[in-house]
């Protein structure tokens, strides 16, 4: 009776052990199911999904966005990502995989911390040169944050005595605490890929205030505004907003500005 009960004892554990294994390589099995580059059906943005040494990387275009791996749902196939939005708040972006009737392909549907959703389609996956990229983004990133910080650390203190200065209201919107810059749109506002990445890069913000300025005379003074709305419209969705990293939208910037200031 005591081996008997002791068998059914281990039976038990032994399930138990399988079961909780299972769960793990289910979620790992997800996690790495979701990794690639895709591509945002609203703008056409590029976004990669990595995970690798047990710590999940996400990058829209080459720019790197600070996320933590949350809770996992394998039922559900889902997977949340905790973030710091741009007013210092947590918040979580979740990762949802939808598959098709036939169990043959999926998509990605992701939700960010505000509700806006955008579906994500596979693009491939992840190369070594792609790594090497995200690599050298996230050096450049760190070294820009460290210059700012030592920056930061070398201005002179205030005392009592002296009155603080008046604030620059033109950087109100600037699109973090380290850039200087701001484009022509308000950066707290963003909703897509293409103007995070704007708001990421100081030659494309200063690229947008000159197209932004180049449309605003071209517009006063065309015989023909409703075509060149079209047009410009046109521009952002087949030509601004498939860029897939900074250096091909500044060209495409570039392009546009000398055609709206001829």
């Amino acid at each position: 009776m005591k081996k008997l009960f002791a068998s059914v004892i281990l039976v038990l554990l032994t399930g138990i052990f399988l079961c909780a294994c299972s769960k793990k390589d289910a979620g790992k099995s997800l996690l790495d199911e979701v990794s690639g580059v895709w591509r945002a059906k609203t703008d056409g943005a590029m976004v990669s999904i990595i995970y690798a040494d047990k710590k999940m990387r996400l990058f829209i275009g080459e720019n790197p966005v600070s996320v933590t791996l949350g809770e996992i749902d394998d039922a559900n196939k889902t997977i949340n990502l905790n973030v710091t939005t741009n007013l210092g708040k947590p918040g979580v972006w979740t990762i949802r995989q939808i598959w098709d009737k036939e169990h043959k392909s999926f998509y990605l549907q992701m939700t960010l911390h505000d509700g806006i959703q955008d579906e994500l389609t596979f693009v491939r996956k992840i190369s070594s040169d792609d790594m090497n990229r995200f690599a050298n983004s996230e050096a450049k990133q760190t070294g820009a944050i460290g210059a700012a910080a030592k920056s930061s650390s070398e201005q002179p203190q205030t005392t009592a005595s002296e009155p603080p200065p008046n604030p620059d209201v033109s950087n109100q919107n600037q699109p973090s605490p380290q850039a200087n810059w701001s484009p022509s749109f308000d950066c707290a506002k963003v909703s897509n890929g293409p103007e995070r990445l704007i708001c990421s890069n100081k030659e494309l913000s200063e690229a947008d205030v000159q197209l932004a300025q180049a449309y605003k005379a071209a517009l006063k003074n065309s015989s023909n505004k409703g075509t060149l709305k079209q047009q410009q419209a046109a521009w952002l969705k087949n030509e601004r907003n498939a860029s897939s990293d900074a250096e091909s939208m500044l060209r495409v910037y570039k392009e546009r500005i000398a055609v709206l200031s001829k």
